[in-house]
């Protein structure tokens, strides 16, 4: 899954699967990790904003993820059908 905005690294794929292959349920990527393109993402988001969040989500959830925000994500098929997740459509909101 990854954001249509030419703002990330496609070419990053196979290095998704081989980690999905491996036996991972979810990988994501990381723009701090990687290549932040000029304009893909504010000022303010890039240097407060994400970073407060990243922190926040690891110091309660341990995730150990550099960008909780970043677009880019993989995930297994198991994880994805163990989730249950139901809808009525496209435009109608979620059942749970």
């Amino acid at each position: 899954m990854g954001d249509a905005d030419d703002s990330y690294e496609f070419e990053d794929v196979p290095r998704f699967l081989a980690r999905l292959r491996a036996g991972d349920e979810l990988v994501m990527g990381s723009r701090f990790r990687g290549i932040i393109h000029p304009g893909a993402m504010p000022f303010l988001h890039r240097f407060l904003g994400n970073p407060v969040l990243t922190w926040i989500l690891n110091l309660f959830f341990g995730a150990g993820i550099t960008d909780a925000h970043c677009g880019m994500r993989g995930f297994s098929r198991a994880a994805v059908r163990s989730l249950s997740l139901r809808s009525a459509g496209w435009s109608s909101p979620a059942r749970w």
